[in-house]
């Protein structure tokens, strides 16, 4: 298609000693990033962010650098603001200088615009600020094909690893391991 042509382009390659071979690369363009909208708890009167409130810190200082190097704009969304250099250095996840507009959520629309999750509005064991009673609410699995799955791979789990679980047949894993009292000696 005309746009594919547009984002690939066909490259070749000598390699070897003599370079006599040649090999052939898709070369894929990279799109431009127009506008990055990202979620932090706290910004400065300098737009610098911090995350004490967010459960992941994924890719968001990438995300902004991402857009500021095609010329696009960053938006971040707060629940708070703080005064002019008071977050501490190290919890800065995304420097000033890459924000351009910084929106902070009212404090009555927090729940509805800025929850932790689809289910918890915040909860602290997400950020890692306490630990949660290990164990004792964790709904055991009926015996069927996805208990035996979720069993065989929780025998590969090693204590002092951490692991990262996704959804669906995953979150097995996590409720045997939680049966056979492994969870205390594992991260997930």
């Amino acid at each position: 298609s005309p746009f594919h042509k547009e984002l690939v382009t066909k490259i070749s390659l000598g390699f070897g000693p003599e370079k006599e071979q040649e090999m052939e690369y898709l070369l894929y363009k990279a799109l431009p990033i127009q506008v990055a909208i990202i979620r932090a708890t706290t910004a400065d009167s300098s737009g610098n962010l911090s995350f004490e409130h967010e459960s992941l810190l994924c890719d968001q200082r990438i995300i902004a650098t991402a857009a500021r190097n095609s010329g696009g704009v960053v938006l971040a969304q707060v629940e708070r603001l703080a005064a002019l250099r008071s977050l501490p250095s190290r919890s800065v996840g995304v420097p000033g200088a890459m924000v351009d507009c910084v929106c902070v959520v009212d404090e009555e629309d927090r729940d509805y615009f800025h929850p932790m999750s689809f289910i918890s509005k915040y909860n602290p064991v997400l950020t890692g600020e306490v630990k949660s009673p290990c164990c004792d609410n964790i709904p055991k699995l009926s015996l069927n094909e996805r208990k035996v799955i979720a069993r065989r791979a929780s025998f590969a789990l090693k204590p002092g690893k951490v692991v990262n679980l996704g959804i669906g047949l995953p979150e097995g894993v996590a409720q045997v391991a939680g049966e056979e009292g492994s969870l205390p000696y594992i991260t997930l």
